[in-house]
């Protein structure tokens, strides 16, 4: 009797790449950290889940993680972190914002600069530190 594959390669390769990634991620591999977070952002080879991303992008944007500080800084601004009912953290979200593009992150940089727009505008165009 032959067996029949239930599951494609696709979901095969998210499945295996999750396991290794969560080795490195629990090791403290910052690029396996923010992958592991892109997989539970998109629900890829893990259930989708935002909570997880969120603390797997932390710890890679903490470690210096450009890439994750971007992601971060997004679902930040975004209020896309669980727990924040929908709340925008701008404030927050332009740190980490800041910090990626600081590291020369095309994209961040421009988030930043309409985020910090839009903070300014909120704040009746009055300038401060952020």
């Amino acid at each position: 009797m032959k067996h029949v594959c239930l599951i494609s390669l696709a979901q095969w390769s998210c499945a295996c790449a999750r396991f290794r990634y969560t080795a490195a991620a629990e090791q403290g591999d910052s690029e396996a950290q923010a992958a592991l977070g892109k997989c539970c952002r998109l629900g890829r080879g893990v259930a989708l889940d935002l909570e997880a991303a969120a603390g797997w992008y932390h710890k890679a944007a903490s470690s210096g993680h450009a890439k994750a500080q971007f992601n971060l800084g997004g679902m930040l601004c975004n209020g896309s972190i669980p727990g924040s009912e929908g709340r925008r953290d701008h404030q927050l979200g332009l740190k980490w914002l800041r910090r990626a593009a600081a590291q020369g992150h095309a994209d961040a940089a421009r988030h930043a600069k309409v985020i910090e727009e839009l903070i300014a505008k909120k704040d009746g165009g009055r300038k401060g530190p952020f």
